[in-house]
């Protein structure tokens, strides 16, 4: 009976998400994968709470963070997840994708990544700056995948091609942060155009 009542809890799971909306997916994927009950996990979540609203931010907290309470993507315990790791690796080499890893953060990552290593007074901003930044990236880099570097609606009025940003945000989650193979979820999401595969 147990095996039987987990697994209609699983369906129902599986249903709502299929059939809520945008938010509510969003609000189901991170229940599932996002980490850090510890300590400095819920301080740096409360950061990320408390960040100002600019035009580089506000995007990102409302559609990403805003809807899963501002729980931490890509650490837990105050590590960083091998989700985290396999992204920044994906981030560095953007240029085999025909992009600019520094569009993306690189070289960054790697000298943050350590940095966040050492505990020190400002742990909690440290790690919430960088799931921020890391988020931002992945966002980027997922946007440009999809939609291209170039506004071309703003050229031609027959095209439609704003990014979605509650799209992007389920991506992430469901995709990247519940994935350990970033370089695998990112090659799905090229475009599949012989022109450009060549």
């Amino acid at each position: 009976m147990p095996r039987v009542q987990h697994t209609a809890g699983l369906f129902t799971v599986a249903l709502l998400f299929l059939l809520s909306p945008a938010v509510l997916r969003a609000q189901l994927q991170c229940s599932i994968t996002a980490g850090g009950e510890d300590p400095v996990s819920q301080q740096a979540s409360s950061v990320l709470a408390q960040l100002p609203r600019n035009s580089s931010t506000a995007g990102v907290l409302k559609t990403f963070y805003e809807p899963c309470h501002f729980a931490l993507a890509w650490s837990a315990n105050g590590k960083l997840t091998p989700q985290a790791r396999s992204l920044i690796a994906v981030l560095n080499s953007a240029d085999e994708k025909g992009l600019r890893p520094s569009d993306y953060g690189a070289p960054q990552w790697g000298v943050r990544s350590c940095a966040l290593d050492i505990r020190c007074d400002e742990a909690a901003s440290e790690l919430a700056y960088f799931d921020l930044d890391l988020t931002s990236a992945a966002i980027r880099l997922i946007s440009d995948l999809l939609y291209g570097r170039v506004a071309l609606a703003g050229q031609r009025a027959d095209l439609n091609t704003h990014p979605d940003p509650e799209r992007l945000a389920s991506i992430v989650w469901s995709q990247l942060v519940a994935s350990p193979g970033a370089a695998n979820t990112v090659q799905q999401l090229e475009p599949s155009a012989p022109g450009y595969l060549r």
